[in-house]
């Protein structure tokens, strides 16, 4: 019996330097039934001549199209496909051999499951292995769990059922980072969301990477739970994630924290959102000991 056809999307913009390595580690996967399209998002590099030379050798379907943004090209793409199942791919990752079978099969044994995430470890812009990437032990997850517990499948892991998708109304255009909007929605549609404990990529982290923008990445992360305030734990995934973002903004940026505090009413206020008060106000109106030592020394 064949094996399911499984849809790879990679959206590229200006990855010149990382986009071979990453279509060779698609394209020299071992599962027979995979149908590859990358849609070249205005590249102003020579990304699209390099993807162009291997179009012709690997024979995968390209998309060119203006710069609209990593969402914008990805729908491209799932719109352009017809795989039983979904995953779209990063142009500066390497997938790790065996990752889509080793889902597929995954997938194919669950039916209650719309998607899997796994592992991955970071690599640098020069390919070195780096430390850090976070562990996921296998686990199963439904819509409280993304939505008030902050879990993840990982946007350089995740893979979809084309149903599941389709079932979820498909990718939000207006967000901008479109993997952790859709592992809400599709599990809002009622599906489960698993995590299997083996790494199956390389993520690389460099200074370009959308996931750097801390601030861009919290108002993508509160537009997508916004869209969901009818739901009983809205509150609660709202504080969350705001106090996840003071965490480091008290104590670097208090312009930004106080952006971040004006966002939650005080009847919303709980036990941690005063801790995060009291660092910011402690910051806030503590001397700066260097510059009393400078004037000191001055005078």
């Amino acid at each position: 019996m064949s094996s399911p056809l499984v849809s790879i999307v990679m959206a590229c913009f200006n990855h010149a330097n990382y986009v071979e390595e990453s279509i060779r580690s698609v394209m020299e996967h071992d599962y027979d039934n995979i149908e590859f399209l990358v849609v070249d998002d205005g590249s102003t590099d020579n990304s699209l001549a390099i993807i162009r030379a291997l179009q012709a050798e690997y024979g995968f379907k390209v998309i060119t199209q203006e710069n609209q943004g990593v969402t914008k090209a990805v729908n491209t793409g799932f719109s352009a496909t017809n795989g039983e199942y979904f995953a779209s791919f990063d142009s500066d990752d390497i997938m790790l051999p065996g990752r889509i079978r080793l889902q597929v099969e995954y997938l194919q044994t669950r039916p209650e499951v719309g998607g899997c995430g796994a592992n991955f470890e970071y690599i640098d812009a020069q390919g070195n292995h780096k430390p850090g990437a976070l562990f996921k032990k296998a686990a199963s997850y439904q819509f409280h769990d993304f939505f008030v517990d902050r879990r993840w499948l990982g946007g350089p892991t995740a893979f979809f059922r084309r149903q599941a998708i389709l079932d979820a109304g498909g990718y939000d255009l207006d967000n901008p980072i479109q993997d952790t909007h859709l592992e809400l929605k599709v599990a809002h549609a009622g599906y489960r969301l698993d995590i299997i404990e083996d790494i199956v990529t390389l993520y690389r982290r460099h200074d370009t990477n959308i996931s750097s923008n801390n601030k861009g990445n919290f108002k993508s992360h509160l537009l997508a739970i916004n869209q969901f305030q009818a739901e009983p734990g809205y509150i609660a995934a709202k504080r969350g994630l705001i106090h996840a973002e003071l965490k480091k903004a008290v104590a670097e940026d208090r312009a930004y924290a106080r952006e971040l505090f004006a966002l939650l009413p005080l009847k919303e206020w709980n036990t941690k959102t005063l801790k995060r008060f009291w660092r910011y106000s402690r910051k806030r109106f503590s001397p700066d000991f260097s510059k009393l030592r400078a004037q000191r020394k001055a005078a």
